[in-house]
């Protein structure tokens, strides 16, 4: 960028800023260090807006939210289905989003997910309802790691971008 110094305003979810910006921000902070930097947390549609009303310089945020804004892209990140080892959702490494919504009269799939102002969630019900199915959501959170800690207690299958630092799960 070559900037001397000044301020930079950024918005990122919280997994992305704690496991892909956190490296990213170092660097750049290394190399212009007069910068000060404000990193605002939180989801992809809150972020494009504060984005559109000036009040960030950058966002990163998934690219297919519909705007009007310079894209530039850097990062592909997958989808992760988390729940206790040998749980039949996960058990053979890809999950068809259809296997977590249980057919009418089996016993729910109590499902771990992001709150909806995060893309991920977005996506996930924009999928479901296309398909006609009604998820069970048994716990919403702002934050992965929560999820996957109730993922790992047994308490459902949480569904988290890849971004979400998972040090510490098994």
């Amino acid at each position: 960028l070559g900037a001397r110094g000044g301020h930079l305003s950024i918005g990122s979810s919280p997994q992305t800023a704690a496991t892909v910006l956190a490296r990213l921000l170092r660097r750049f902070l290394d190399d212009h260090p007069a910068v000060d930097v404000q990193v605002i947390e939180d989801g992809a549609r809150p972020l494009i807006t504060m984005l559109s009303e000036g009040k960030l310089d950058l966002a990163v945020v998934p690219l297919d939210v519909p705007h009007s804004l310079s894209v530039a892209p850097f990062l592909t990140a997958r989808i992760l289905a988390l729940a206790p080892a040998g749980h039949r959702v996960v058990a053979e490494g890809t999950v068809d989003l259809r296997e977590l919504v249980a057919p009418h009269g089996a016993p729910r799939i109590p499902l771990l997910l992001l709150k909806e102002s995060y893309l991920t969630r977005l996506r996930l019900a924009a999928a479901w309802h296309e398909a006609g199915l009604l998820p069970h959501v048994a716990m919403e959170s702002a934050v992965g790691q929560t999820l996957a800690a109730y993922a790992e207690a047994g308490l459902g299958v949480a569904i988290l971008p890849e971004t979400v630092d998972l040090r510490g799960f098994s």
